[in-house]
């Protein structure tokens, strides 16, 4: 799948898997880990890199909260299946403090 084909899938409202963008994201860039702030939450550079890579390519295509929450996929679906839990931490609070939250020590993806 390339990116345009889905960026075009997400926006038609298809059900998105976690999955499916991380590979995606590992065929089409490079990858360097770094540690970032979302909300409340400090992710190491070791930790959580899956979010990170996913975060770094929605600010990319300029995706929306929404459209970001949805490329979590089934994880998302968790949370709104769970509103008291704490799990999926990064989604929580993505959800709460949106793009103005998400700050990166260093960039995460560039094209290959």
């Amino acid at each position: 799948m390339t990116q345009e084909e889905y960026l075009e899938e997400l926006r038609s409202g298809a059900r998105m898997k976690f999955e499916d963008l991380i590979s995606l994201i590992d065929d089409d860039y490079e990858y360097t880990p770094a540690g970032f702030t979302n909300g409340e939450i400090e992710n190491l550079t070791e930790e959580n890199q899956g979010s990170a890579k996913l975060f770094c390519f929605a600010a990319i295509h300029q995706l929306s909260q929404l459209e970001t929450l949805h490329c979590f996929g089934q994880y998302y679906q968790d949370v709104l299946n769970t509103p008291e839990s704490d799990s999926h931490a990064n989604i929580r609070n993505f959800m709460t403090y949106g793009w103005e939250g998400l700050k990166f020590n260093s960039p995460v993806l560039s094209r290959r």
